[in-house]
């Protein structure tokens, strides 16, 4: 019993541990299988926790079993990952943003910000800026379109990326999960979307 806690504590820790971007001098190994993701995220000391997940009519539905693609901190304002492909009714979310331990999950029936990239490409989804709407955890997030910034970043940042450049945009889903009557309650949303 002792070294399943143990087992369980360590897979906990990994899943939360931040992961750095793309290097500066990476390319797609394989690019029928690999797309490279851009978002712009503010203010620079923020997390935000990629997800795969499936679509299930118009939600967005996640294991909390599985390992998150990424948990990752803006590098000069930008997350920029290289990720899998998907699959015909999977998608990607961003199901976690904040400041460390301030951080907080998207749980049942609230939106979040979903997008699936196209392989062999750089998708730009958005530029969000995380502002607090008060004291407590509680987020605005403002969405733009700010694609001419991010080619720019993209073409200074990763001259070796020689791939095309989309402005692929996103989708917002009702997120959900087989856990939600068992674990989570459907408290104050903490993240307020403005497009």
């Amino acid at each position: 019993m002792k070294n399943l806690i143990l087992l369980s504590s360590f897979l906990f820790l990994i899943s939360c541990a931040a992961t750095t971007g793309l290097e500066r001098d990476a390319k797609l190994e394989n690019p029928d299988k690999e797309a490279i993701i851009v978002i712009g995220v503010k203010p620079d000391n923020f997390h935000i926790n990629i997800m795969k997940g499936r679509l299930v009519g118009s939600k967005f539905e996640y294991s909390v079993y599985v390992t998150p693609t990424a948990w990752v901190t803006p590098t000069n304002g930008y997350v920029v990952l290289k990720v899998p492909v998907l699959g015909n009714d999977e998608t990607y979310s961003i199901i976690r943003v904040g400041e460390g331990p301030l951080s907080k999950t998207f749980q049942c029936d609230w939106p979040a910000v979903t997008f699936t990239p196209e392989a062999g490409r750089i998708n730009y989804i958005a530029d969000i800026s995380y502002t607090r709407r008060s004291k407590a955890i509680l987020l605005k997030g403002s969405l733009s379109n700010r694609s001419n910034s991010a080619k720019d970043f993209i073409k200074n940042q990763y001259p070796n990326l020689k791939l095309e450049f989309i402005d692929k945009g996103y989708k917002f889903r009702t997120v959900t999960n087989a856990n939600c009557k068992a674990y989570f309650t459907n408290d104050v949303n903490p993240i307020e979307y403005v497009v």
